[in-house]
């Protein structure tokens, strides 16, 4: 089988979205192959793919006015020091800006300059042919352009797509008239793109309900895999509490944490019989005043953006791993029909999970009905059921074994069954 993978950022098993991707083909076999096409001006940083193509927007408006052809077959890539190009959301201040705060007006910049024609050219079609792959896995994007990429690929090669839809983006979120037009736009791609897939996965089982139901096109649910689950029976929990949360502050999840870190420090004051210990491992850099609580140095440490095998291993020393999301009604509207990816790297640590959020979100319902940790679904509780807990530590746990246990059960080899329907595909076209 062959696997063209389509991604926005280049490839790197340390991030989010490029770890979930490597998590499903890890199980590939010998006689399978992979290749990527990305658009970001990023270090490649995976032991999958060994075939490349990058086009990039700086690409695009460079050779508006060259001779020379748009993108490239990338080929330095083995010892992780690949020379890349300008990337405004590389991980600084400005990046973390415009992330925050996705202005319309540049989104629409952004598609304008992939309207351009000259990155559909020879070189990019030798690339497709020479692969010649069956099938074509892309994430679903929050953008015009990666569904016209898919599009195109598709066209090319006559390979048969797949997509992975791991939060909810065709529901309205704006009343703004340009954000409106915009959104409007995008279900209208989204549609195309659903329509022409042969198989789509969805990140929870809330979303394949409601996605099968709007588009009547099953939706296969797949979870990122636990690739290893492990009860620690003889873990002593600590005098204070290690907590670690490792993600983006994003979605109001900066504000959430700030809630949190300050309920941490008044339980902290109550002299009850365990303290708490914030760590928080994040690419986003807070606004100053948040960072002023979340890197207190007594309450709460800011550890920042940290390689994904370290942070694991704080994981593993932690008495409690966090998930939180906002209780905002916007945020929730965002993330309602999402499973994060943050959960399964959670039941894959020996700590326990410490989950805060509203329950109308997939996440959080999902940790509810299942037991997997110690859940607060209300804010107004936060800081009563923390002092409840620093005084009830042997929940910690018993929490930790029922996690173990319905890991085991219900999240191992998910990798090899979504393969398994992508090699479906190349079965019913032969």
């Amino acid at each position: 089988m062959k696997v063209l993978i389509l991604t926005l950022n280049a490839w790197n098993s340390s991030n989010s979205t490029g770890n979930t991707i490597s998590n499903l083909f890890s199980e590939i076999s010998e006689n399978d192959e992979v290749a990527n096409i990305y658009c970001r001006n990023e270090a490649i940083n995976n032991t999958i793919c060994k075939r490349y193509f990058k086009v990039t927007e700086n690409d695009i408006l460079y050779h508006v006015f060259s001779t020379d052809l748009c993108g490239n077959v990338v080929t330095d890539y083995g010892d992780g020091k690949q020379e890349v190009g300008p990337n405004i959301l590389a991980k600084s201040k400005k990046g973390d800006f415009l992330r925050k705060h996705r202005f319309t007006s540049l989104l629409f910049l952004r598609e304008l300059i992939w309207a351009l024609p000259v990155w559909k050219n020879c070189r990019l079609n030798n690339f497709l042919t020479d692969f010649a792959p069956d099938v074509i896995y892309m994430h679903g994007h929050s953008n015009l352009y990666m569904h016209k990429l898919l599009d195109y690929c598709a066209k090319v090669t006559g390979a048969k797509t797949a997509l992975f839809w791991g939060d909810d983006m065709y529901g309205r979120k704006s009343h703004a008239p340009l954000g409106y037009i915009y959104e409007t736009m995008l279900r209208s791609r989204y549609r195309k793109s659903i329509e022409q897939a042969s198989l789509l996965f969805g990140g929870s089982l809330k979303l394949c309900d409601e996605y099968t139901s709007i588009f009547r096109k099953q939706f296969v649910p797949f979870f990122k895999e636990c690739k290893q689950v492990r009860y620690d029976e003889n873990k002593i929990i600590g005098n204070p509490i290690t907590i670690v949360y490792a993600g983006n502050l994003l979605f109001g999840r900066e504000q959430m944490m700030v809630e949190f870190a300050k309920a941490l420090e008044s339980v902290n004051t109550k002299g009850l019989s365990h303290q708490f210990l914030l760590k928080v491992f994040s690419n986003t850099n807070p606004f100053p005043e948040s960072l002023g609580v979340l890197d207190d140095k007594k309450n709460s440490l800011f550890m920042g953006c940290k390689p994904y095998s370290e942070v694991c291993e704080e994981m593993d020393k932690s008495e409690l791993v966090l998930f939180i999301e906002s209780f905002d009604k916007k945020n929730i509207q965002m993330t309602r029909l999402s499973f994060s990816t943050k959960i399964i790297d959670c039941m894959q640590s020996t700590a326990g999970i410490l989950a805060i959020g509203p329950k109308e979100i997939a996440s959080m319902d999902y940790m509810a009905k299942n037991d997997l940790g110690y859940i607060i679904s209300d804010v107004t509780e936060m800081e009563g059921r923390l002092a409840y807990l620093a005084d009830h530590t042997d929940l910690i746990q018993e929490e930790n074994k029922h996690k173990v246990e319905f890991a085991t059960k219900y999240h191992t080899n998910t990798s090899a069954k979504a393969l398994n329907e992508l090699r479906k595909l190349v079965w019913k076209k032969y």
